[in-house]
């Protein structure tokens, strides 16, 4: 990803084939769609990349199939998971993670296990994996409570368990994005859209903001589109009325909480059933347990929400239900938590939605991973139909992520950054973590440590991540603030408040460093995220 004031230098008077607005999953796959078909793009987050939705989500790619009320595994005809699953792994066997899942059956719930198991079978024969190792299994109530000792031995009556796919959802969108920069994208944070101008019914240009400094930018396009999450409509709302009908939506605020290991022995992945067609996800997260989701339908809010104690207490109350008896999970556990909000369309059986809107500007909103290839396609659709197609060639192969050409660089690449690694005295949890969080850019990490050994030290104690991360997350991925560095481009922010907030004075000063920043803004930085975290972490009874 280029410098971000190099970019701005560069939007003066400029022009491009499409402009999105948010930087989520979406927006970022939808310019990764568009710069691969050769369209000119760019790309504008008003805050930081994924600071919504999109660093706050469960992780899991099959986790629509499971939160979705009624029958939770009722799948569509050729939506096979297990299918969009593989593909996953093609394009980022890098930061897709497999876990093998553990659902808990309850003695007083075995007609809910029989429709499981058939609705699992069925996902199984779309994915062509029934009977197979990655096939879901039936396990007695030993076997249960052999994989998962923490299990109440009194409420389980056996299990079934599947595989799904575990990743880290900002850094995801980073990778989509640092991939549509490989292809020409200009994608740039703290940009806010704050008007645009239309000629003939037709929208032809956007005034962006620059919230670092102030500066104003008037960008032309030939199209536009609001990737905006719960507030697509909202910013499309400033190119004109909004009059179609089909925008309704609910909007769900999601919680989460990360747990220490030692507060749980679950030695895996579990998904536990709660009522209504609701799950509790307990997945093992870089040294930590996150547990999710409360969902609660919730009206239009803050961009960020906190999490509730009605949110917090629900997670532990489902959690203690399954637990073997003795202490239980408490508040006093939690290491972090965080709330974000989830959309469900109300047209199509909740398929995620691009529709035109006013003066001819594009919305999309409500995608999950899962249907994040559909959905930027069917946002290239409406694009290609409004300016025409720029690239007449076949459609191009899936893009790798993580700067890998294909499956032998990647293994080529992963050996050579291993090598390296261990001639440089990098943990082995650390090695991991650089090769998931970054890809072919751990090269760039270890040439760091290489020129500075003092950088090979862990950034907080109980996790993996190293001093040598800052400098390459401000040099090469445009983080401009403390948040940006330790919640999104490094996660400790999501993983341990308190370890996050020891460790922050010492990150700081090494971006003041960096950034050039002076004591003022070096304080600001510093109270900043001491008050985002500490809003996170709800008072529970």
């Amino acid at each position: 990803m280029n410098r971000r004031n190099q970019i701005l230098n560069s939007l003066h008077e400029s022009e491009y084939d499409l402009v999105v607005t948010g930087g989520g999953l979406l927006g970022a796959g939808i310019a990764l769609e568009a710069a691969s078909d050769g369209f000119s793009v760019l790309l504008a987050d008003k805050d930081d990349f994924a600071a919504g939705a999109s660093s706050r989500t469960s992780k899991i790619a099959g986790a629509p199939d499971y939160v979705g009320g009624g029958n939770p595994f009722s799948m569509k005809p050729g939506s096979s998971k297990t299918k969009t699953i593989s593909e996953l792994y093609q394009t980022a066997p890098h930061m897709v993670k497999d876990f093998a899942f553990l659902m808990p059956i309850a003695s007083n719930r075995m007609l809910f296990s029989v429709k499981a198991q058939l609705g699992l079978a069925i996902q199984d024969v779309q994915g062509n994996v029934l009977g197979k190792a990655r096939g879901h299994k039936r396990l007695s109530k030993k076997d249960a409570l052999r994989a998962v000792p923490a299990l109440a031995p009194a409420v389980v009556a056996g299990g079934l368990s599947f595989h799904d796919c575990f990743y880290d959802d900002s850094r995801y969108t980073l990778e989509l994005l640092k991939a549509a920069s490989g292809k020409g994208a200009i994608t740039v944070n703290y940009l806010e859209a704050r008007s645009f101008e239309s000629q003939d019914g037709d929208v032809r240009s956007v005034v962006l903001r620059d919230r670092i400094e102030g500066q104003e930018f008037t960008v032309r396009a030939k199209a536009f589109v609001s990737a905006c999450g719960a507030w697509s409509a909202n910013l499309a709302g400033m190119a004109g009325p909004i009059e179609d009908t089909h925008l309704g939506f609910k909007k769900f605020r999601t919680t989460h909480i990360i747990l220490p290991p030692s507060a749980l022995e679950v030695g895996g992945a579990l998904l536990l059933p709660a009522e209504e067609g609701r799950y509790v996800f307990i997945v093992p997260w870089q040294r930590a347990l996150l547990v999710g989701s409360s969902r609660q339908v919730t009206e239009d809010g803050p961009e960020n929400p906190v999490p509730t104690a009605e949110d917090i207490n629900y997670l532990l109350d489902w959690i203690n239900r399954y637990k073997r008896p003795g202490r239980k999970v408490t508040g006093a556990d939690i290491a972090c938590a965080w709330s974000g909000f989830d959309i469900e369309t109300d047209e199509l059986n909740g398929e995620p939605s691009v529709y035109r809107g006013p003066n001819g500007m594009f919305m999309a909103y409500g995608c999950h991973l899962r249907d994040l290839k559909k959905t930027a396609k069917k946002a290239l659709h409406f694009i290609t139909n409004k300016i025409g197609p720029r690239n007449n060639e076949a459609p191009p192969a899936p893009t790798m992520l993580g700067g890998f050409v294909d499956k032998q660089d990647y293994l080529l690449t992963t050996a050579q950054i291993a090598a390296r690694a261990r001639k440089l005295s990098v943990d082995p949890a650390s090695l991991d973590h650089l090769v998931t969080n970054y890809g072919k850019d751990a090269l760039l990490v270890l040439d760091l440590i290489e020129q500075n050994p003092a950088l090979n030290e862990r950034i907080c104690p109980d996790f993996p991540p190293l001093m040598a991360e800052v400098e390459h997350c401000v040099n090469n991925e445009m983080a401009v603030s403390l948040e940006d560095v330790l919640c999104r481009r490094i996660r400790l922010g999501f993983l341990h408040r308190e370890q996050c907030l020891d460790a922050a004075p010492r990150v700081s000063r090494m971006m003041q460093e960096l950034c050039g920043w002076d004591s003022l803004r070096l304080k600001g930085e510093l109270g900043n995220l001491a008050r985002n975290l500490a809003s996170q972490l709800a008072p529970v009874s």
